[in-house]
């Protein structure tokens, strides 16, 4: 079995509180996994196994953004995640079993997979934003965005590649 997994977190919290006459609150958070995790077999590579030859690769990623604002004041505002273009929770995943040109694999069985087995994200902005005056002004803005972009690939390059499996390949 030759295997190359990862279990990837990340995790961010941001928290802004308080007042005053005039009151900004700004609390921005980005939890950012950026990977990639990959069994290669080389170019004209031999691989022999008296039974069964397993290539896998596995990943997990768990991603986590948590900002929370609380503002008060005549003229009061708060921010969660607002004003930031990265906020949130962003994951970009590549899983990836690559055989290259010319490799030989033998076995009885061959089972060559990439997969996700978790992947998850969770972005939280909360905002309270008020004036304790009638007159008064107070703004509130949140924003929790999550992207995820995750790849699971087998990929056999050239003809001259062999994957013989006298009981049978699974790709």
């Amino acid at each position: 079995v030759i295997t190359a997994s990862s279990d990837h977190s990340g995790s961010a919290t941001a928290r802004s509180t308080g007042g005053g006459v005039i009151s900004a609150k700004i609390a921005e958070t980005t939890s950012q996994l950026h990977y990639s995790t990959k069994a290669e077999i080389g170019d004209n590579a031999t691989i022999t196994a008296g039974d069964a030859l397993a290539i896998r690769t596995v990943t997990r990623s768990t991603g986590k953004s948590d900002s929370e604002t609380y503002s008060v004041g005549i003229g009061a505002g708060a921010d969660s995640d607002n004003t930031n273009d990265d906020r949130g929770v962003d994951i970009d995943a590549l899983t990836l079993v690559d055989v290259q040109t010319g490799s030989q694999l033998s076995a009885s069985s061959v089972d060559i997979d990439a997969r996700v087995a978790m992947i998850d994200g969770n972005a939280r902005a909360k905002t309270t934003s008020y004036s304790p005056i009638f007159f008064g002004v107070a703004t509130a803005f949140s924003n929790a965005d999550v992207y995820l972009d995750s790849d699971a690939t087998v990929t056999v390059s050239g003809s001259t590649t062999r994957i013989t499996g006298t009981r049978g390949v699974d790709l």
